[in-house]
């Protein structure tokens, strides 16, 4: 989808001065977003530009008029992230929670920009259908479920483990499920994608953003 994207193996493997500049940019983006409704912080444009671009052409060149438009698995659930925000902010008072709300808007940008794309490309014809999904939003409801089990699990022991935002609890590693955790959130990204075909229907249009 252009330079300006990049997926969580691309950062993974990004040199730290990379990442730094990246984290930056979706920070501008995240902070135009929350001063300024409906907009596309820098970082978006040229990616959603692109994608619009995509969606027109493999409509208009091989007919493809029903699409599902996916954020980004970025969140503070991931152990790479959430170690990351913990090393760089983790000295001052309060600075994770700050880091991880910062993350959060980041995708909320990210998505709304999508469901923004998908609506344009179904304007004006009946037939196209767009549907758009946070992953990163499926990803921590599914840990959120596995925390509380966890914590359930652990309530009548005094000294119990503790649940952090980044546990790696079903993570194979930093930044990937494992078998298991990939299965719930297979499930949990079809009941998302169930409702929000439901969600269109129900207002008399396709595009939906769960």
């Amino acid at each position: 989808m252009g330079a300006g994207a990049h997926g969580s193996n691309d950062l993974f493997y990004m040199p730290p001065a990379r990442f730094l500049a990246v984290v930056g940019a979706g920070a501008l983006d995240a902070l135009c977003c929350a001063m300024v409704e409906r907009c596309a912080g820098p970082l978006l444009k040229d990616v959603c530009a692109n994608l619009r671009d995509f969606l027109d052409r493999i409509h208009e060149g091989v007919g493809i008029s029903k699409v599902i438009l996916v954020g980004v698995p970025i969140t503070p659930t991931m152990p790479f992230v959430d170690n990351i925000i913990a090393n760089m902010m983790g000295t001052w008072p309060g600075a994770v929670p700050l880091g991880h709300r910062i993350v959060r808007q980041v995708n909320a940008s990210h998505v709304a920009s999508l469901a923004r794309v998908g609506g344009a490309f179904e304007y004006g014809s009946a037939s196209k259908v767009a549907v758009c999904l946070d992953e990163a939003a499926a990803i921590d409801a599914v840990m959120a479920r596995r925390r509380r089990a966890a914590l359930r699990a652990v309530a009548a022991e005094k000294d119990g483990p503790v649940i952090t935002e980044g546990s790696g609890s079903g993570w194979a590693d930093g930044s990937h499920p494992s078998a298991e955790l990939r299965v719930e959130l297979a499930a949990e990204l079809s009941a998302r994608l169930k409702r929000a075909m439901q969600h269109g229907a129900a207002l008399g249009a396709t595009t939906a953003r769960i």
